[in-house]
């Protein structure tokens, strides 16, 4: 067990493929209590949304994942799904009066987790707007240029990187903010090795020069 030979400093989760796989996580969570959780619900293919996972995955997430969770990374299609996992009445036409993103969001907050990072990838517009929600604060919004073409692997980036930032002590709306800007910048130098989705170039900060040999 990974646990018994060191102590993490942060714990990112990604997609998870089955129940067994969520139990599993789901226990080290729960005993690795006091590190940050950050928690990226992978439900769907990012290139053509094809299901992902066993169909009741997103309903072991919000129950046994989340309200163990530092910070969670949806984009709104899995906001969605998350949030009215458990409350299939849910009726986004009734109150008018609030941002129905802000109403799910909320959900998942009253369930447990402790902040939302709704990413808007997946909306439509120029700009990419992602917002934080957390109990009693103001929701901060952040917008980016949207990009052409597609990509695989922005919202593992933005989530690891965001983790890996809490694992250093950053607080918490510092490492989303400072997460965000290095995500885009992995996608703005993103690389195209075929003929379908670019890929982050997350190493864009490295400069490698191949010296000559030595003679």
């Amino acid at each position: 067990h990974l646990l018994n030979d060191f102590q993490p400093a942060a714990i990112k989760v990604g997609l998870l493929a089955g129940q067994a796989a969520l139990k599993l996580v789901s226990e080290v969570v729960q005993v690795t209590t006091g590190i940050p959780v950050v928690v990226d619900p992978v439900l769907a293919a990012g290139g053509d949304g094809t299901p992902l996972g066993e169909g009741s995955i997103a309903q072991g997430i919000l129950r046994q994942l989340l309200p163990f969770t530092t910070l969670a990374t949806p984009n709104i299609s899995e906001l969605m799904v998350l949030a009215t996992a458990d409350h299939q009445d849910v009726d986004l036409s009734v109150d008018q009066a609030n941002d129905p993103q802000e109403t799910l969001a909320a959900r998942l907050l009253a369930d447990g987790c402790h902040a939302v990072l709704v990413t808007g990838t997946h909306a439509p517009g120029d700009a990419v707007v992602n917002r934080l929600y957390r109990t009693g604060e103001d929701v901060v919004g952040r917008s980016w240029p949207r990009l052409p073409g597609s990509y695989h692997g922005s919202g593992c980036t933005l989530a690891s990187h965001i983790a890996g930032l809490l694992a250093k002590g950053v607080p918490l709306p510092r490492a989303v903010d400072i997460g965000q800007r290095y995500a885009w910048q992995t996608l703005e130098r993103a690389d195209k090795p075929g003929r379908d989705q670019f890929l982050p170039r997350r190493l864009w900060r490295e400069e490698f020069t191949i010296a000559d040999p030595e003679e």
